[in-house]
């Protein structure tokens, strides 16, 4: 394992942890079902609410510059480049696209 190659000891002390002197003072509370749903769906729109825009500009970012010509992709010159960054191809993205083409 990766802490064996680097010399380290990574166990965990053998004092109580803060996890447990943290619920050793309240009774354990059963959390419904419902809430660990929402939470489950709410951490999954939040994730895929930024993980798909910054995909969009990564895709855009590596294929700027190409053209299709016959299905294929071939480079063409750097000035044939759509985007100076990242900053101006999610500008562009929602000026050109909307917030929806995000």
């Amino acid at each position: 394992p990766l802490r064996d190659a680097l010399g380290a000891d990574f166990a965990a002390p053998k004092s109580e942890s803060a996890g447990a002197v943290a619920t050793a003072t309240r009774p354990a509370a059963r959390v419904p079902l419902w809430k660990k749903v929402a939470a489950g769906a709410g951490a999954g729109a939040l994730a895929s609410g930024v993980a798909s825009p910054t995909d969009l500009v990564k895709v855009r970012l590596q294929t700027d510059g190409m053209l299709t010509a016959g299905g294929a992709a071939t480079p063409v010159a750097p000035s044939g480049s759509r985007y100076r960054g990242v900053v101006h191809c999610l500008a562009r993205t929602v000026r050109e696209e909307g917030v929806l083409g995000l």
